[in-house]
């Protein structure tokens, strides 16, 4: 913002300020005339000559909060004018453009200044002694990465030999090392927090903290945005509303703790009423610490003169005749409330040392709780003046009268004693039977529910950073309308959410029991009606942590969450391990109707972003009608956009709410919603599950992947859904992922591409498959258009018993493909239908405008050389758009019909009907010749038998499904009845039924080796933390095997080692991102980046043997975006030209060093 207008003296003028209600009418420069859109409004402005118009705050344009949007519509308007004739003209005849008018106002800096050469007679620290300065550094010398930001009207002397090795940052107009008018900014700047301990000029309560320096009192704002901690005002004016909305903003949005001078009552203006007394702002404003001063004598007033005080004053602090630095390497001293601000200031700078969460409200809480007493000198008077009579001036004795009341005199800061406190402030509460709290209410520690205990909040509960809700066994906390968020403090860090403790070894009640009384082994939590948890590290965990980690017999605490918000968390629900003796018990938690969101990255950098909901061995949980997005802006790469449920060995329900019921079922959906995430569910299983993942009536809007399952076997049914794949993602995304999984059930859903599939990237599919090998898979009666491609299928398809059969791709329409229905990647796809009757053959009604051709995409055809398409007898069901051309065309000579040859096999089926097919297929096989009706028979009974498996475990049936198992002599029933044992912890008996399993091909050789594996290691009762190298290396082996099931192990690795599954194709094909690994024998730390997040620069530190090296700078599609050549050890990059957003950095060393990491640039 240009540099306010001059006054005489120490005062300033802030200009005409008017708030425009449509930006649209803001006037453009045009040959050197301000001319404004609105005729009318030119009409009545031209007579006043503008010189200049421009936004006050133009820090509010597109942040987040209420006040922002105002605030950016404030401009000031200068002219060759009586600006106070505009003023009138404004506020009378243009209320129809400007909703806010306020006139000139003077700005007061809040300083008197003696002669430089001038001396009182004591020390040039005195100051510091009298607040414990010396104590205080005992505790902390302050940490460079507090950030004192002084904000001033004029400006500083940036090369003061005292100054200069504190500032970290400055916003000004600069010429030779010094702003304009700079006197008063270089004392204030001093105050807060000079170098000290160097030997030269002044020492400085801050010490160590770091200077951010601001010419122009509208840059406070910016100090905010740029990381400030704490914001000093030396300066105030009498009224100004745009002024009170930008510092509830800085309080608000950043939680930046604001010191400002109090006034200078008769000592030198900068009064607000005729007695010196009045409300200055910012200083009267809430939440702003004000802060008055103080002689050497501990008093109010000297040789007649007094510093304003009023009952807006929190705390008082040495200012007058107090040492201070001057430009050109001068020093001085200067009295006035302009100096005690920033001596305060640098206090809570060392208070933020040591705890660097502390809010507005504590810092205050604690300077007053600490002060020195000095109402005791209440009956003396400074020597040098008289005694005023009419009124008696508040400052002249230490008693405190304002408006004839009495009031109790403001304390003086204590540096030492405020410090210590700070270092372990907090208190805990613990309820006590049941208690309602339908007040707001601030923590300062952690809140606990133990047994007995039931907590009520209607109202809003604030956390302080870290500070965590302990619900202990038998416990309970009712949300009803309520909210829990952090505090708003410098740190900007969140709180650490709810634990609700549960007994691991105790199944849950049934749900219906849970909301009406407290549970002895299980805390539980109830949000509803409107109930939000916003701002946490994770909002809930169903477990309890202690700092050595997860204390696992404390798993399987209870939540149910109806019509709850669940805002800006890194994760919002954690459930870990719960199954009690191993019989995989419904889980009783549910959320219905919430809504899991993200809508800045202000706590939490993106690329460290968890799943809203992560599941770890637990069963049945619901999820109905919630919906799960990401607001933050649409540019944020997908990999950084999160995941709504993550799951590993878990099972549960995700589904749509029904409405309304007709009698051939629901008519009426509330879908389950994912929208803008990187992936809607990511379900790994590398073992049976005794339970189902049933996914239904559910919409995955422009998520990179909607649904990603790996490893999941016999128990994953997804009908009756919605994907939409994003347009303008330059990585290709599918639908539907299936990995190395199983015995699925895809049935009824739909798959499109927002912008009609031509604008996505050219490997979109609806469904991506990869090594699904060992049974016959089947994608049926599914609906793809307008999407890129339809299907891809990649890796090992094959059954083991008949390689010609396996996936199988039935029923399924195709309509306005861009490029493919189906696509073999790389090879494995097997025949297609059978010609045995009218429901066998493939029956896919494909698209038949296909814009490419075979050959377009750089994959491997099929190996094998006979690939069979087996069609019904009509025109609409031959072959099109295939990515093979070794797929022969075979018609069937059977009719279609729609009933006959696709029926509905969405329902599980009943139990004895699914035996009697059994037993009917059975004695077919025992019979049937012919090979290929064989090979059917032999397909429809594998598809049989994991439909029957789905039926027992989505009723929690596992136990019965493991005893028809052991009278099913097949193969496929043997593999399943081993993966469900060692699911169900029956460990013994798995490693019996593995020894008598004989493989049947090289994948089952390294599936048996899997299953060894796990049952060896939790059958002695250890975690798969525990691993010694030997097992290690067995799991890395069979990982990269190239075999199905590879991916199993891929997600053991994972979970120990945090070892991403890889993509089977390389999902960003830009060179540029692929860059090599660390080198493992390299330091820890030959390589540091900081600060991250960053915002105008970043800090390169290289140990020197790594010289010289270069550091390239990349965005998320692989653009290199910024080059540096790194010649010393300490380098500052200038971030200044890039865009907020997501960057990859590289630093290429010698010898052969490569160090990466990703950096959030936030503006």
């Amino acid at each position: 913002m240009p540099l306010i207008g001059l006054g005489q003296g120490n005062t300033h003028i802030w200009p005409l300020t008017a708030r425009f209600i449509e930006v649209a009418e803001v006037p453009n420069l045009v040959n050197d005339k301000w001319v404004f859109p609105n005729p009318t409004l030119d009409a009545l402005m031209a007579p006043f000559q503008l010189t200049a118009v421009y936004q006050a705050f133009p820090a509010a344009e597109g942040m987040g909060h209420p006040l922002a949007e105002p605030l950016s519509r404030v401009y000031a308007f200068h002219c060759d004018c009586d600006s106070m004739q505009l003023y009138q003209s404004l506020v009378n005849q243009a209320g129809a453009f400007f909703d806010l008018v306020e006139p000139p106002t003077i700005i007061h800096s809040l300083h008197t200044p003696n002669d430089y050469q001038g001396n009182n007679g004591y020390s040039d620290r005195w100051h510091l002694d009298m607040i414990h300065a010396e104590d205080a550094w005992d505790i902390t010398t302050g940490e460079p990465d507090i950030q004192i930001a002084i904000v001033e009207p004029q400006g500083f002397y940036v090369n003061h030999e005292d100054l200069v090795d504190e500032i970290s940052y400055t916003a000004g107009t600069m010429s030779n090392g010094l702003f304009t008018f700079m006197d008063h900014g270089t004392h204030v700047a001093s105050m807060a927090a000079a170098s000290t301990n160097n030997g030269k000029g002044l020492a400085s309560i801050g010490y160590n903290c770091k200077l951010m320096l601001y010419q122009g009192t509208g840059k406070i704002l910016d100090a905010a945005q740029d990381g400030a901690n704490i914001i000093n005002c030396s300066w105030g004016v009498c009224s100004l509303q745009t002024y009170s909305d930008a510092i509830q903003m800085v309080q608000e949005a950043y939680g930046a703790i604001v010191v400002a001078g109090a006034g200078n009552g008769n000592d030198g203006g900068a009064s607000c009423n005729p007695h010196g007394l009045g409300y200055l702002y910012p200083a009267s404003l809430p939440g702003v610490i004000s802060v008055s001063s103080v002689s050497v004598h501990k008093r109010f007033s000297i040789s007649g003169l007094y510093h304003t005080h009023n009952d807006a004053v929190d705390i008082v602090a040495p200012g007058f005749d107090v040492a201070v630095a001057t430009p050109f390497d001068s020093y001085g001293q200067g009295s006035g409330t302009s100096f005690a601000s920033p001596l305060v200031a640098g206090v809570v700078g060392l208070m933020l040392s040591v705890n660097p969460c502390l809010t507005p409200e504590d810092v205050t809480e604690i300077l007053q709780a600490t002060g020195q007493d000095i109402s005791s000198l209440g009956s003396g008077c400074d020597p040098g003046g008289p005694v005023p009579s009419n009124p008696p001036p508040l400052g002249w004795c230490n008693v405190h009268y304002y408006g004839g009341v009495s009031q109790d005199v403001p304390k003086l800061v204590d540096a030492a004693a405020a410090v210590q406190m700070a270092a372990g402030f907090g208190n805990d509460e613990v309820i006590v039977g049941t208690e309602v709290w339908s007040t707001d209410r601030r923590m300062t520690g952690n809140l606990t529910i133990p047994a007995g205990a039931r907590l009520i909040l209607t109202a809003e509960l604030r956390m302080p950073a870290d500070g965590y809700i302990f619900i202990e066994r038998g416990g309970r906390m009712e949300i009803d309308g309520g909210i829990v968020d952090v505090v708003t403090s410098p740190c900007r860090q969140p709180w650490g959410g709810i634990q609700v403790w549960g007994n691991a070894n105790v199944p849950h009640p049934s749900q219906n029991h849970i909301d009406s009384y407290n549970h002895p082994d299980h805390g539980v939590l109830i949000t509803r009606n409107g109930a939000q948890l916003r701002n946490a590290r994770t909002a809930v965990s169903l477990a309890r942590y202690e700092p050595w980690g997860l204390y696992q017999a404390y798993a399987g605490g209870i939540i149910q969450a109806e019509q709850t918000l669940f805002e800006n968390n890194r994760r919002a629900a954690e459930f870990v391990r719960f199954e009690p003796a191993g019989s995989g018990h419904d889980n009783a938690s549910s959320f219905e109707y919430c809504t899991f969101r993200h809508t800045n990255g202000t706590l939490f950098p993106h690329d460290n972003l968890a799943a809203f909901v992560s599941l770890w061995r637990v069963h049945g949980v619901d999820f109905i009608a919630n919906t799960f997005l990401n607001q933050d802006p649409a540019d944020f790469a997908h990999p950084d956009r999160g995941v709504g449920l993550y799951s590993l060995e878990a099972t549960y329900t995700v589904r749509g709410f029904c409405t309304s019921q007709t009698p051939d079922g629901c008519g009426t959906w509330v879908p389950t919603r994912f929208i803008e995430l990187d992936q809607g569910i990511r379900a790994n299983g590398p073992i049976v599950l005794p339970g189902l993942v049933d996914i239904t009536q559910s919409e995955f809007l422009r998520c990179r992947e909607g649904v990603s399952i790996a490893a999941l076997q016999y128990n994953v049914s997804i009908t009756h859904n919605y994907f939409e794949l994003p347009a303008d993602r330059e990585e290709p995304g599918s639908g539907l992922y299936l990995n190395g999984s199983r015995g699925f059930q895809v049935e009824a859903n739909t798959f499109t591409e927002a912008g009609g599939g031509t604008q996505g990237d050219p490997l979109n599919a609806g469904i991506r498959v990869n090594n699904g090998g060992a049974i016959s898979n089947e994608i049926y009666r599914n609906q793809f258009e307008q999407i890129r491609n339809g299907i891809f299928t990649l890796g090992q398809n094959r059954a083991i018993s008949n390689p010609d059969i396996g996936l199988q791709i039935k029923c399924n329409t195709f309509q306005e493909i861009p490029f493919f229905n189906i696509a073999d990647q790389q090879s494995g796809l097997p025949h297609q239908g059978f010609c045995v009757n009218a429901t066998t053959p493939a029956g896919n009604l494909l698209s038949h405008d296909c814009l490419v051709g075979t050959g377009d995409f750089d994959h491997p055809n099929s190996a094998i050389s006979d690939i069979e398409y087996r069609h019904h007898d009509e025109a609409g069901y031959q072959l099109q758009c295939y990515s093979t051309n070794t797929v022969s065309n075979r018609n069937c000579q059977e009719e279609f019909d729609a009933l006959t040859s696709c029926p509905n096999q969405l329902e599980h089926g009943p139990e004895p009907e699914r035996l009697a097919e059994l037993a009917a297929l059975d004695a077919e096989l025992a019979e049937e010749q012919e090979p290929e009706y064989k090979a059917y028979l032999q397909t429809r009974r594998q598809w049989v038998l994991a439909a029957l498996a789905r039926t027992y475990l989505q009723d929690q049936k596992a136990n019965d499904l493991l005893l028809y198992l052991a009278s099913d002599s097949s193969h496929e029933a043997l593999r399943m009845r081993i993966s469900l044992s060692v699911a169900m912890g029956l460990y013994s008996e798995a490693q019996t039924l593995l020894e008598s399993l004989q493989p049947q091909s090289t994948d089952e050789t390294q599936w048996k080796a899997l299953h060894q594996w796990v049952a060896q290691i939790r059958g002695q009762g250890r975690s798969l933390f525990s691993m010694n190298a030997s097992e290690e290396a067995t799991l890395r082996a069979i990982a990269t095997s190239g075999e199905p099931s590879a991916v199993a192990a891929q997600v053991y690795l994972e979970l120990v080692f945090g070892e991403k599954v890889p993509f089977p194709y390389d999902p960003l094909p830009i060179s540029g991102l692929r860059a090599a690994a660390p080198d493992p024998d390299a330091p820890a730390d030959w390589a540091r980046l900081y600060p991250n997040p960053a915002t105008k620069h970043l800090q390169v530190q290289l140990a020197g043997d790594y010289l010289p090296a270069e550091l390239v700078i990349r965005d998320m599609n692989g653009q290199t975006v910024s080059e540096v050549s790194l010649s010393s050890p300490s380098t500052k990059v200038d971030l200044s030209q890039l865009p907020s957003g997501l960057f990859h950095v590289e630093i290429m060393a010698k010898p052969d060093r490569v160090y990466q990491q990703k950096v959030v640039i936030l503006k």
